[in-house]
């Protein structure tokens, strides 16, 4: 009698890009719950978003997050450098209330290094253009201006320990991370700066899983956190 054959299925693509501390292939997604301040009028409020890796390739994997709530979507191009991960364009996933549509023209810096361990340290930095959505644009009299602005964020991976989200207990990197906005107004050809941003964050970074929370602090009166509800790993 013929034994039957499986049918070959090959391998799903892989990228370079694969970090040990972020599995970048095809098919990796991570849903997250986000609670946070809005910015509006100051209430607790909570959103879920997914970020799924859409394609990659040999230097470069591509993230797709889409919030739930209303459908906005971010697309994340991440490269690699000898196993260092380099993010082309900033993206904040703090806030599914966006009135800004937010556009990176120029990036350098790591985004994770090759060696994430205790006491790594490393920085990024985005020169950003941010533009107003909906009514408030800037070519309206009285709107809202555009603002060109430089991101600048450091990071330090302070220690080691078990954190608990909902999609499971891990035990991760946690690493702090303090973030500079420069921002300048810009309306008819002239520009006038604007107060600076400074932005406190802690992140829980997970060997073979990823990023399973996030927490950041923006003032005294605005605060967000982001945690992972399931995390799929082809």
């Amino acid at each position: 009698a013929r034994v039957p054959v499986a049918p070959i299925v090959p391998p799903l693509p892989r990228s370079t890009c694969e970090h040990p501390y972020y599995p970048l292939r095809a098919g990796y997604a991570v849903t997250f719950k986000n609670s946070f301040n809005s910015l509006v009028d100051g209430r607790p409020a909570v959103d879920h978003y997914t970020s799924r890796v859409t394609e990659v390739g040999a230097m470069h994997a591509k993230l797709d997050t889409v919030f739930a709530s209303n459908g906005l979507r971010s697309t994340q191009d991440i490269a690699c450098d000898n196993g260092v991960l380099l993010a082309r364009a900033y993206v904040d996933m703090s806030n599914s209330n966006r009135a800004f549509k937010v556009e990176t023209t120029a990036a350098s810096g790591e985004y994770l290094p090759r060696e994430l361990a205790v006491g790594s340290v490393w920085q990024q930095s985005y020169n950003v253009l941010m533009k107003p959505t909906g009514a408030a644009r800037a070519g309206d009299l009285g709107a809202t201006p555009d603002m060109h602005g430089v991101v600048t964020i450091n990071h330090q991976a302070v220690g080691e320990e078990q954190v608990t989200v909902p999609a499971g207990t891990y035990t991760a990197i946690k690493v702090k991370s303090s973030t500079t906005m420069k921002l300048d107004a810009v309306r008819g050809g002239l520009s006038a700066e604007l107060p600076g941003i400074q932005v406190e964050s802690m992140e829980w970074w997970v060997r073979g899983v990823g990023l399973v929370k996030a927490q950041m602090q923006m003032g005294a009166g605005y605060a967000a956190m982001s945690e992972a509800e399931t995390v799929t790993i082809p």
